[in-house]
């Protein structure tokens, strides 16, 4: 529920104070008798909350992940759970590990938290904390980091726009060529 907002009539009594409250703080908003998130970020940040208590939950991440509104949140768990890792706990490489099982989900669900170490803001410390897992066995992690940092962290160069006749070669070069 959410992203598709949540019927008022569902909500208990207790419930009342805090959306009023949320909303006075522009968290959600109210519209046709439902409660919206003001912000996809409001969003993402309460998903990322949810994901919190389910990261023991393999099959739960890997339902959740079937829907792009759970990436982000995703990638900021990869995040915390990044920020937190100290060589006796590891929780990032353990969450990575657990989806090695190469179904698609699995291997989302790795990709996304690789993306959340390439996009944060403090992705050099998280690097640095992560560094002894990403370059173990000869460099895996390392190598996805860098094959996944090429595509989100660049764009197709844009002289291949004006590449109009044949557009299969556009679409080959818009992958091959990036800055």
């Amino acid at each position: 529920h959410l992203g598709t907002g949540i019927g008022l009539l569902k909500t208990e009594a207790g419930d009342v104070a805090i959306i009023e409250e949320l909303r006075s703080l522009e968290l959600v908003r109210i519209e046709d008798e439902r409660v919206y998130f003001g912000h996809d970020l409001a969003g993402d940040i309460a998903r990322s909350r949810v994901l919190i208590e389910e990261t023991d939950d393999k099959q739960s991440l890997l339902n959740r992940v079937k829907s792009p509104r759970w990436h982000v949140a995703l990638r900021l768990l990869g995040q915390r759970l990044a920020e937190n890792t100290r060589s006796e706990k590891r929780a990032w490489k353990k969450l990575f590990d657990n989806f090695a099982d190469e179904t698609t989900e699995g291997t989302l669900c790795r990709n996304l938290l690789i993306d959340g170490i390439a996009i944060a803001v403090n992705s050099h410390n998280l690097l640095e904390l992560l560094w002894d897992d990403i370059v173990a066995e000869d460099g895996a992690i390392l190598k996805r980091f860098l094959g996944a940092f090429r595509y989100i962290a660049t764009v197709p160069d844009p002289r291949i726009a004006n590449i109009k006749p044949n557009l299969e070669l556009r679409a080959d070069l818009e992958v091959a060529l990036r800055i």
